[in-house]
């Protein structure tokens, strides 16, 4: 496994070194991020643990949480379109999450994360699953300014893994990472990181036709990146992000799915708490098959999540543009944009009221041969924009924790009209973020 990260390592840095002078110059002043956190330093999250930890037994500091989340009536299950009598029913999901941390003087982090969760349906029994994920985890400061980390995570339960998918299906997934960074005195970090990762997706039975997700889907994924965080602000950090990654499908008929891309991020990380969180970014992605004629991508992608409180209001905002695998035969790929908004208002220390909207665009670039309500054929793009809206009323406990009450109207329009869609979800959950 080492020498699969260090050979990924050695070939990030050949492949991606003249892309990212071109690109780096280009996107050096652009606002923007990659997903999720990015790379914390040892001692900003070595002091983050100790400062925060709940619970104490012997050596391990814990962080116990209670999952409840969509408890209510799903009117259509499988989102099936109306002409299939789509079906509803009655579900919750519950779970405990647990992180436990072992701090070995001031040089080691031992971490390990759960998240067991259990998903009832009242009457739709093949929907009942038992989902989990562990994640053990190392992180060492080696001669002051080194740092050495090792994670492994494995993930398995029911999932819809993108938009394309209606019904909930089995995913499993493997990720093993490894991390080199060197840390200056202000905490600015630069380094490297490699992940491979390997996804499995069961088949899925659906009214007419059997859907061979593990066929089109299964694949590893090798990915290196060259990351570089500056910090400009407290803990707020510009940094630049290179990437390399080579997608290999499983099963021979699909393997003209294989393919690379390049991508480079340059961005702002804003702080956990305040008044301003999240993370802009903006980047550039070339995705190309190795062997096929199939379609490839270039151009902008993006990942934005902000919030910002100011009095009474909560305002978000989110911005997404990437590429997705689509299970389609024709279609490596399809391009997702997506926009969404949202407000909470405090009428008080008690209640907050939630409103969410988004919007998103779906654009496959391989044409595909169908039959239309009148008989004919035609050879068009599928297109497929999705809408859903979001109230809900969120009623405090105690510090920052809640329950709401949540109603969400989630629709798809595509110029396949086999695949138009809608939902509707009522019920409720616990929020830890009040």
């Amino acid at each position: 496994m080492m020498s699969e990260i260090i050979n990924l390592m050695s070939k990030t840095i050949f492949r991606f070194s003249s892309f990212s002078l071109l690109l780096g110059i280009a996107l050096v002043c652009i606002p923007s991020a990659v997903y999720g956190q990015g790379y914390r330093s040892f001692n900003y999250e070595f002091n983050q643990i100790v400062e925060n930890t709940k619970w104490r037994i012997g050596p391990f500091r814990i962080f116990p949480q209670i999952l409840l989340r969509n408890v209510g009536y799903d009117n259509n299950v499988y989102r099936q379109p109306d002409y299939l009598n789509p079906i509803g029913d009655y579900t919750f999901t519950i779970g405990l999450p647990i992180t436990a941390h072992l701090l070995v003087r001031d040089w080691m982090i031992l971490s390990f994360t759960t998240t067991p969760e259990y998903v009832f349906f009242v009457q739709q029994e093949r929907e009942r699953s038992f989902n989990y994920n562990y994640r053990p985890a190392i992180k060492m400061l080696v001669l002051k300014r080194l740092t050495l980390s090792g994670s492994y995570l494995y993930q398995k339960g029911r999932v819809r893994a993108t938009s394309e998918f209606n019904d909930r299906v089995g995913e499993t997934r493997n990720e093993t990472q490894a991390q080199i960074f060197y840390e200056t005195e202000r905490r600015t970090s630069f380094g490297f990181t490699g992940t491979l990762r390997d996804l499995k997706y069961e088949d899925a039975e659906q009214p007419g036709l059997q859907v061979s997700y593990s066929r089109n889907l299964n694949r590893t994924e090798r990915i290196g990146q060259l990351e570089l965080y500056y910090q400009v602000f407290t803990d707020s950090f510009f940094f630049v992000n290179w990437g390399y990654a080579d997608y290999d499908f499983e099963y021979p008929e699909t393997q003209w799915r294989n393919s690379y891309s390049y991508a480079i991020y340059s961005g702002l990380q804003f702080p956990l708490l305040g008044r301003i969180r999240g993370v802009l970014s903006l980047g550039y992605k070339i995705l190309e098959p190795y062997k096929s004629k199939r379609q490839s991508f270039s151009g902008l992608v993006g990942n934005v999540r902000l919030e910002y409180r100011l009095k009474r209001f909560n305002f978000r905002l989110l911005y997404d543009r990437n590429t997705e695998f689509s299970y389609w035969t024709n279609n490596v790929f399809y391009l997702e944009d997506s926009y969404g908004a949202g407000i909470s208002f405090y009428m008080n220390q008690f209640i907050r009221l939630d409103y969410d909207f988004a919007y998103r665009d779906s654009f496959y670039p391989e044409p595909e041969t169908v039959r239309l309500p009148d008989e004919s054929y035609q050879e068009i793009n599928r297109k497929d924009k999705y809408t859903s809206h979001s109230i809900g009323i969120i009623f405090r406990v105690f510090r920052n924790v809640g329950i709401g009450l949540r109603t969400t109207y989630w629709e798809r329009d595509s110029n396949f009209i086999y695949y138009n869609r809608n939902q509707l979800f009522v019920g409720g959950s616990v929020t830890y973020e009040f």
